[in-house]
C-alpha cells in the first residue's frame, strides 16, 4: 500500500510541474501578446502624426498654388489612405486576438486532455489495487476457515462423519460406544447405533452446509 501511495505521490508532483510549466508559458505569451499590442498602438500613432504632417505640408503647398480642386483631391485621396490604414489594423487587431483564444483554448484543452489520462491511470491504478485486496481477503478466509476446522476437530475420534479423515473408518468398534452409549453389543443394537448416528448427523448438516467448505 505504501509502495501505491508513493507512486501516486509522484505522479501529482509531476503533474504539479507540468501544470508550472503550462502556466509559465502562458504568461509569457501573454506578456509577448500585449508588448505587440503596445507596438501596433505605437506604429498607428505614428502613421497617424506622419499623414498629418503630409497633409499640412500639402496644405501649405495647395495654399501657395491656390488649386482648390487639387487640394481637395488630395485630401479625399488621403482620407481613403488613412480609412485603408485603420481597416488594416483593424484586421490585424482581430487576427491578433484571435490567434491568442485559440491558442488558450487549445492550451487548455491538452491540460484538461492530461488531466483525464491522469485520471484514468490513478483509477487504473486503483482498482487493481483494490483487486489485489480483494484477492488478498478471500485467500485469508479461505486460510482462517481451514484453520479453524482443523482445530474444530482435534482428534480423529470427535471428528464430524462431514469431514472424512483418512485412514479412520466411519465408526470403529473403540468409537460405536463412545457415539452410541447404551447400545447393547448385538447385531441388532449395532444397526441402531448406525441408524441413531445417521440421525445425528442429518442434523448436524442441516445446521451448518455452507462451512463444509
Amino acid at each position: 500500500m505504501m509502495m501505491v501511495m508513493m507512486m501516486v505521490m509522484m505522479v501529482m508532483m509531476m503533474m504539479m510541474m507540468v501544470m508550472m510549466m503550462m502556466m509559465m508559458v502562458m504568461m509569457m505569451m501573454m506578456v509577448m501578446m500585449m508588448v505587440m499590442m503596445v507596438m501596433m498602438m505605437m506604429m498607428m500613432m505614428m502613421m497617424m502624426v506622419m499623414m498629418m504632417m503630409v497633409m499640412m505640408v500639402m496644405m501649405m503647398m495647395m495654399m501657395v498654388m491656390k488649386m482648390m480642386v487639387m487640394m481637395m483631391v488630395m485630401m479625399a485621396m488621403m482620407m481613403v489612405m488613412m480609412m485603408m490604414m485603420v481597416m488594416v489594423m483593424m484586421m490585424m487587431m482581430v487576427m491578433m486576438m484571435v490567434m491568442m483564444v485559440m491558442i488558450v483554448v487549445v492550451m487548455m484543452m491538452m491540460m484538461v486532455m492530461m488531466m483525464m489520462m491522469m485520471v484514468m491511470m490513478m483509477v487504473k491504478r486503483m482498482v487493481m489495487v483494490v483487486m489485489m485486496m480483494v484477492m488478498m481477503m478471500m485467500k485469508m478466509m479461505v486460510m482462517v476457515r481451514m484453520v479453524m476446522f482443523s482445530l474444530l476437530q482435534p482428534f480423529p475420534h470427535e471428528r464430524d462423519s462431514r469431514f472424512p479423515v483418512p485412514g479412520v473408518g466411519v465408526v470403529s468398534d473403540g468409537q460405536s460406544v463412545q457415539r452410541c452409549a447404551g447400545a447393547q453389543e448385538t447385531s441388532e443394537g449395532e444397526s441402531v447405533c448406525t441408524q441413531r448416528r445417521a440421525v445425528q448427523d442429518a442434523g448436524r448438516a442441516g445446521l451448518g452446509p455452507a462451512a463444509a467448505g
